[in-house]
């Protein structure tokens, strides 16, 4: 009978049973450990979780400017192919000058420092004020989305900032948005003026060139005239000699202009030196062209600085917004997550003091015997 039950196959779902059920027992009769563990850890956390400020997230998204929000800084035209041109203003470029100042480190200082009209420390300087910390928290807040490089039709980004206090950081962040705006504009505008300034020079130096060389021309003329005019008298011939020069092929004539007579030279002597007490553009296309250009190059850099208040460089996709909920803390999320990991750790402790309690045991028997 004995030999029989000692034969018996042995079975896993038995042993596995009694194990589940000592395991169920032990849990049970160390509750208050697990219970005492989970309060000690959850109790803090909650605590913990309602000195915590609420997080909100404020949002706003851009796209490019367009043409018409550019137009005020857009240079004139001039006539094709003038070498006083000034580049065309694209609204790409101001739109990328925007998304880089936004995301500045020097633009976030800058605005930080008229925002308080309190100085920053400089990398290296172990002082750190309040102002330095303040700002620090700032710059952390902020997120730019930059557009979707993989989608080719759309160039919105977007900004967002962290903030326990949605609606005063909402005017913060409108003015830090009109700060990096006006600083692109006033980028732009110092491009503008160099480009404005070199050109005006160059067209000054060459009017100034061809008109020295159209002024030579003339006091040449003049002289060549004169000298003329002066062999013509010595040979007595005041009218040109219409019959003698009959059937004389032009070539022989050309360099004895003398033949044309006296009143003829005094003619056009009179004419040119009248002429010379104008202004030559007044002849000369060329300096009249360079004229017109001067006068639209300068009326173009007069309307700049008075033009500058009403360019975007970012068209506003939408304004300000705020999360209706906080996105930070996740209380719930962190409550659950305290609930379960000190549950784990007071499980961990009852099999402790369990495993302690059964050692002791033991040696207690052994002991014993």
């Amino acid at each position: 009978m004995s030999t029989s039950q000692n034969n018996l196959p042995y079975s896993p779902e038995k042993n596995d049973e009694i194990d589940l059920l000592e395991l169920c027992a032990t849990l049970w009769r160390r509750k208050w450990v697990i219970i005492a563990t989970v309060v000690v850890i959850v109790i803090p956390t909650i605590i913990w979780l309602m000195l915590q400020p609420s997080v909100y997230k404020l949002e706003v998204s851009f796209d490019q400017t367009s043409a018409y929000d550019i137009q005020p800084l857009q240079p004139s035209s001039l006539p094709d192919e003038s070498p006083y041109t000034i580049e065309k203003l694209e609204s790409k470029e101001f739109y990328q000058a925007f998304l880089t100042q936004i995301n500045s480190l020097n633009t976030k200082r800058l605005f930080w420092k008229k925002l308080t009209q309190k100085p920053l420390s400089e990398e290296g300087d172990s002082e750190v004020t309040k102002n330095d910390m303040a700002f620090k928290k700032f710059f952390k807040s902020f997120t730019l989305i930059p557009p979707n490089q993989k989608n080719v039709n759309t160039n919105f980004s977007q900004l967002t900032l962290e903030t326990s206090e949605p609606e005063a950081d909402a005017k913060l962040l409108t003015d830090y948005i009109a700060f990096a705006n006006d600083r692109v504009i006033d980028k732009f505008v110092r491009q503008l003026n160099k480009s404005y300034a070199a050109k005006l020079n160059q067209l000054d130096f060459d009017y100034d060139t061809l008109n020295r060389r159209e002024q030579q021309k003339l006091e040449d003329k003049l002289l060549q005239l004169n000298e003329w005019l002066g062999i013509a008298r010595s040979l007595k011939i005041e009218e040109t000699p219409y019959e003698q020069l009959t059937g004389v092929e032009l070539t022989v004539v050309d360099g004895r202009e003398y033949l044309l007579g006296t009143q003829v030279l005094s003619e056009e002597i009179k004419a040119l030196e009248a002429r010379s007490t104008k202004p030559l553009s007044a002849f000369v296309p060329e300096l009249r062209q360079m004229e017109y250009s001067k006068e639209i190059l300068t009326n173009d850099l007069k309307k700049i600085d008075k033009a500058k208040d009403d360019v975007q460089s970012f068209y506003l996709a939408s304004a300000v917004e705020s999360s209706v909920d906080p996105v930070k803390p996740k209380k719930i999320l962190i409550l659950l997550g305290a609930i379960l990991v000190s549950g784990i750790i007071g499980i961990i402790i009852a099999f402790i003091l369990e495993g302690i309690k059964s050692y002791q045991a033991r040696s207690v028997g052994k002991n014993a015997v």
